[in-house]
């Protein structure tokens, strides 16, 4: 059965029509509320928030449409003005930097912090320092941030700190390039290892089950044990800053790059490292508009890094400093003063080959006709700096390993790592490797600049 209408009204609760021969006006205090002095405050207020006339909006868009965007993306700087009152800013929009003039007057209508999102339009279709944009939308506007050290993370948001990112970044491409390019594989050796006696490689840690772990310092063992199986590798990883005792902050202090080359001889492996310097210098100097300029990099400091590197013995290294007027002790690393002795001698840099036992890396080859000599290496970067790289020629034999018996590479330490002990014991291929710290090939080929941001307080 059908539900009857209301009665008082056509279907809407609480109204009901006008009878026949009367005016909506009669019943107007049934259709419309009441009037009350409340109701008139309020409709004579005005509205807070009251939209811009048609005309005005009607104007504004037609100046956009007779206008052309020239630039539009984040300000990264403004320059001063010149004498016309032409302003200089730099925007930058997908990974492109341009540099847009703007009239001074449209700054000061607008004012413009940096890292703000801008579009900037002209009426004329190409603009210059003659003719400058007129007109700055801000798209999105950021905090003007102060000028002191409160904000340091701002820092790598200027152009050097940038360009110094991109340089570390195109040299860590080049040489992951150039390794690869000649059938290298990149493995990545763990960071934590188990504890064992064999601390000297690694710095405890306790994890949460309350075991002790070890933050190795150095993945070399790892990547020459893997040289048999793939014969060309290397790893590009962090060695972590030595702590006392048991304590679960750690620093990374630098990058390491290892190498480790099956069938290649000493001389060989310096040879790759001398090419791998070229090459990484030859990548710079392609890009020094967009890498180097912003850094103020000296091209003749990279010059010297394309050329042939000298190479003396470790004992022609100890004539070299006599002749200077130093005595420098056998068997011991050269001081800062000692290295700008022997960088006078040079114009490029050098390898010094023929390191005694207790300077050359763990596991390297003793010359049979030298006693107490290695056939390794160090490659100096010359400028009073130490040691770029350290390589040489690898053990094979488990035999000649233990019996050397010096450091590391005594009986005892080698029981603490029984796993590469396996990897002589049971048989390894002739190889030989060189570890080259990256962080100072990126401070050398940049001139001393800091391919980072420093953070104070940290380190």
């Amino acid at each position: 059965m059908r539900k009857a209408k209301d009665s008082v009204g056509d279907g809407r609760r609480g109204r009901r029509k006008p009878a026949v021969g009367e005016s909506a006006d009669v019943r107007a205090g049934e259709l419309r509320p009441a009037l009350t002095k409340a109701s008139l405050v309020k409709e004579a207020r005005p509205a807070s928030r009251a939209r811009p006339p048609l005309i005005k909006q009607r104007d504004t868009a037609l100046r956009h449409l007779a206008e052309t965007v020239v630039a539009r993306g984040w300000v990264e700087q403004i320059g001063q003005p010149n004498s016309d009152g032409a302003v200089p800013l730099t925007v930058r929009e997908h990974r492109e930097r341009c540099t847009v003039w703007v009239r001074a007057e449209a700054l000061t209508r607008q004012p413009v912090p940096l890292q703000s999102v801008v579009a900037i339009r002209s009426a004329q279709p190409t603009h210059s320092e003659q003719t400058p944009a007129s007109d700055i939308e801000l798209v999105r506007a950021a905090l003007a941030a102060a000028g002191d050290e409160s904000h340091w993370a701002l820092r790598i948001r200027s152009p050097a700190a940038r360009a110094a990112a991109m340089a570390r970044h195109r040299l860590e491409s080049g040489l992951r390039r150039y390794l690869e390019g000649r059938e290298c594989i990149a493995v990545q050796p763990p960071l934590l290892a188990e504890r064992s006696g064999g601390a000297a490689e690694a710095t405890a840690m306790p994890d949460r089950s309350g075991r002790t772990a070890l933050l190795r310092h150095a993945g070399w063992m790892y990547v020459d044990s893997m040289v048999t199986a793939l014969e060309r590798v290397y790893a590009l990883s962090p060695v972590f800053q030595a702590g006392s005792g048991v304590t679960p902050v750690h620093q990374a202090r630098s990058w390491i790059l290892q190498a480790e080359v099956a069938w290649a001889s000493h001389e060989e492996i310096m040879q790759w490292e001398e090419g791998l310097m070229r090459h990484l210098a030859q990548q710079l100097m392609a890009d020094r508009a967009s890498l180097l300029e912003p850094l103020g990099v000296d091209l003749r400091g990279l010059e010297i890094w394309r050329q042939a590197f000298p190479i003396i013995s470790y004992d022609e290294a100890l004539k070299i400093l006599t002749r200077a007027g130093h005595r420098a002790a056998y068997g011991c690393e050269f001081t800062h003063r000692e290295r700008a002795v022997l960088d006078l001698a040079f114009e490029t840099p050098y390898f010094v080959t023929d390191l005694p036992t207790s300077l050359a890396p763990l596991v390297t080859v003793e010359d049979p006709k030298q006693p107490g000599v290695t056939r390794s290496h160090w490659l100096m970067p010359r400028a009073g700096q130490r040691a770029l790289s350290v390589g040489g020629e690898r053990m094979t034999e488990w035999v000649s390993a233990s019996a050397q018996g010096r450091g590391a590479a005594s009986p005892a330490a080698w029981q603490s790592v029984p796993w590469f002990a396996d990897t002589r014991r049971f048989g390894c291929v002739p190889h030989s490797g060189f570890e080259l710290d990256f962080d100072q090939l990126c401070q050398t080929l940049l001139g001393g600049r800091e391919a980072g941001v420093e953070v104070p307080g940290v380190g």
